[in-house]
């Protein structure tokens, strides 16, 4: 009898294990719960700091490893960076230095104000050389599509986000939603692969495995050899592009697996996080996030710094080392809430001589915008002098006015009957 009672008892632990392992993993009502509260602090938010990579072996060796055609004044280059968020509205602000990617120093924005995606580069010493580009979601995807480039003009990055547990609108079709929990996003997914609790220094996590897409992978069927774009490009960099659309490609159909550390002292912050390929299980990057600060009320903590260690990079999508070649210090200044008015996702340099291309314009194709500089206008003009032009104003008025006084009594004088 107690050989069959311990069978039973076996039977019923299989039966219940082959029952878990076919309904996906569940999280706790707290951390759900906690996880959507910190999603809604993108509801209308300020987020400003400064991204930066520091090689950890010599940096010839990283510039190598990865085939990639940087400097490595390029590869180090500090990059400050302001988020602002409304709901589904966006724009991200990103400040470049000179050097051999961008010549000169150049304010990069892309932001959505719910209509229109809009695409600014900013020259910070010779502002009248700035430029925007116009679009709605729906005609960047058709350009897209005409030039056999899907995505390409796609260019949020969101760093802080990524490394903090959230995901932002990734792709031109998903503008016009909001930023999401990485974590609860793959639960509503069912790509939640396990949740338990682990220990470590004293401490214990909540830990989320997940699974996504790889965001390496190019669906592009156009042929490389040919493709106008790259053949255009100079100075070797045609041969590195073809190379990695090819990786690219090797890449399609696979995923990645992300496991998070999640706090709940923090309500549930992303603590550490780990990113490795699915097929072979080699970590491509791990982040170790800290120096908390409550940003809200009701319990909503960020870090203040966000530190990668990285084995990959985007420049050689099939290439991981064993070891990490590079950190990316992510520095948070401050998390704040924003006071936007919808002009504030509207990217405009009012400096005349800008270049604007308007897409979205009736006379506008897809193969051909309509171009046109902003004109100067009278504030334009004023400058910094606005005092001076007013009065020059009211004295060229004043001799108007005293012009035609004289004029008139000299009339009176020759026409007396009059």
């Amino acid at each position: 009898m107690r050989v069959a009672t311990v069978f039973f008892v076996a039977f019923l632990a299989i039966a219940s294990s082959r029952g878990a392992e076919s309904s996906p993993p569940k999280l706790p009502s707290d951390a759900r719960a906690s996880l959507e509260k910190n999603a809604a602090l993108f509801s209308n938010v300020l987020i400003t700091g400064a991204i930066h990579r520091r090689p950890l072996v010599p940096v010839e060796t990283v510039l190598k490893k990865f085939d990639t055609s940087e400097s490595e004044a390029d590869f180090t280059k500090t990059l400050h960076f302001e988020l602002r968020f409304q709901g589904p509205l966006f724009r991200e602000s990103t400040k470049h230095p000179a050097g051999k990617s961008y010549t000169r120093d150049l304010l990069h924005e892309i932001s959505f104000d719910g209509t229109q995606y809009r695409i600014g580069y900013k020259e910070l010493k010779e502002p009248a050389s700035s430029s925007i580009s116009i679009y709605t979601p729906g005609i960047a995807t058709e350009y897209g599509k005409l030039h056999d480039r899907a995505n390409s003009l796609a260019r949020m990055e969101f760093w802080y986000l990524r490394e903090t547990g959230f995901t932002g609108p990734q792709t031109l079709a998903s503008l016009g939603q909001p930023v999401v929990s990485t974590v609860l996003n793959a639960a509503d997914q069912q790509k939640i692969v396990s949740v338990s609790e682990v220990s470590s220094g004293g401490e214990t996590f909540l830990e989320v495995i997940i699974e996504q897409p790889e965001p390496w992978q190019s669906a592009e069927t156009f042929d490389i050899e040919t493709h106008q774009p790259f053949v255009e490009l100079l100075n070797g960099t045609d041969i590195l592009q073809m190379r990695r659309e090819r990786e690219r490609r090797q890449l399609a159909g696979k995923d990645r697996v992300i496991r998070f550390w999640l706090n709940r002292a923090h309500g549930y912050a992303v603590e550490e996080k780990w990113e490795s390929r699915k097929e072979t299980g080699e970590t491509l990057f791990h982040t170790k996030n800290s120096d908390y600060v409550q940003v809200t009320p009701d319990g909503v903590w960020m870090p203040k710094r966000c530190v990668v260690e990285s084995h990959a990079y985007y420049t050689a999508p099939l290439f991981i080392s064993p070891d990490p070649l590079y950190e990316t210090v992510i520095q948070m200044d401050q998390c704040v809430p924003g006071n936007f008015d919808e002009d504030q996702f509207r990217i405009w340099y009012d400096i005349p001589g800008v270049e604007v291309a308007d897409w979205t314009s009736p006379k506008a194709t897809l193969k051909k915008a309509e171009r046109y500089t902003v004109p100067a206008s009278i504030d334009d003009l004023a400058g910094k002098s606005s005092g001076q032009w007013r009065w020059l104003v009211i004295l060229n008025i004043l001799f108007i006015a005293g012009w035609l006084g004289w004029w008139y009594s000299q009339s009176r004088k020759q026409h007396p009957e009059a």
